[in-house]
């Protein structure tokens, strides 16, 4: 491989040419090979899984739905109590960029009871302000769960 970068290539930067070597040695994609689509959730779905899905075992999952779609949130271990405002009938959710240290806004005007019932479910002696915590058979525990 190192020989063929000498032939066809100036300098070891040049990057097309390892896209080229492997194409032309047959390392690229086979005879009839397809990329696969990543299916999509519509809002369709998201409105039957909170609807249908039983809170008993699906709370915590209904509540990151709603703030990832409403919030498009990307890393849900930035989310903490902290950042989350209750004023009534809407949540103001403020998401701190540790990297480019902007913090995003928004607000949840719909499945507010999802966010009250889940957080009603947070132990008293919980110490660390991770919103998502682990939860199982309709209770949860101190557990910070990565998602």
């Amino acid at each position: 491989m190192l020989a063929y970068f000498e032939q066809n290539s100036k300098n070891l930067e040049d990057f097309d040419a390892l896209g080229t070597f492997f194409n032309e040695k047959g390392y690229r994609k086979e005879e009839g090979y397809r990329q696969k689509k990543s299916k999509i959730f519509t809002r369709q779905n998201i409105d039957k899984f909170i609807a249908e899905a039983l809170d008993d075992k699906y709370l915590m999952f209904k509540v990151v739905a709603v703030m990832g779609i409403l919030g498009a949130v990307k890393n849900f271990c930035q989310m903490s109590l902290n950042n989350i405002e209750d004023l009534g009938n809407t949540l103001v959710v403020n998401i701190p960029d540790r990297r480019t240290r902007v913090s995003r806004t928004f607000t949840v005007i719909t499945y507010i009871d999802l966010y009250r019932k889940y957080l009603a479910l947070r132990p008293a002696h919980v110490n660390h302000q991770p919103l998502f915590i682990k939860y199982t058979s309709n209770k949860c525990t101190i557990q910070p769960v990565g998602i």
